[in-house]
């Protein structure tokens, strides 16, 4: 309270400042998120521990430099980066009733 009453007392105005947001700095370029997406249709959308190990191999045994970054990538960021940007949308919701539910148990 003190700092905005030292602040409006020179000039009689308190004005809010601009938030300024910060973000990381990407890692991963748009053309990452492609290749990732080339791997995932390619091989039918594996898991990730599948996905990562595949990308180790492009760059490692068939030495595709493209493939250097991804290469490194962990299991978590890959998985994270497919559902956020290359994964298709499910389709609609089923939702169950619960008399539905408990006629099958």
């Amino acid at each position: 309270m003190t700092r905005l009453i030292r602040k409006y007392r020179p000039g009689g105005v308190v004005a809010a400042k601009a938030y300024r947001w910060r973000r990381f700095p990407s890692k991963y370029t748009r053309r990452h998120i492609e290749l990732l997406a080339e791997v995932g249709r390619a091989h039918g959308w594996f898991s990730g521990p599948a996905t990562v190990r595949i990308l180790k191999r492009e760059r490692e045994q068939f030495g595709k430099a493209e493939y250097a970054r991804l290469a490194k990538i962990s299991v978590g960021a890959s998985v994270q980066l497919t559902a956020e940007h290359t994964r298709p949308k499910s389709g609609r919701r089923v939702e169950v009733d619960t008399a539905q539910r408990d006629q099958h148990r």
